[in-house]
């Protein structure tokens, strides 16, 4: 028996774009937990041993201000 070492799958290349994928769904799905909690309009959130007060009011506030692209570089 000859041991065939060329295959269709590298096992280096499988484990750096599985690794690769892992990572960027992971931070993928963390980012979308941050955009979600800062859409939400809870005023106190809590989590584990963190609690979290913000002021929605000034946050809706700052939203509505008109962005002014042209004078940017």
């Amino acid at each position: 028996m000859e041991n065939n070492s060329t295959s269709l799958f590298d096992n280096s290349s499988f484990n750096a774009v599985f690794f690769s994928f892992l990572i960027t769904s992971v931070i993928g799905c963390i980012l979308k937990v941050i955009s979600m909690c800062y859409k939400s309009k809870c005023k106190k959130v809590k989590f584990c041993c963190i609690t979290i007060v913000r002021d929605t009011v000034v946050e809706q506030q700052i939203d509505r201000i008109p962005v002014n692209l042209e004078n940017t570089i």
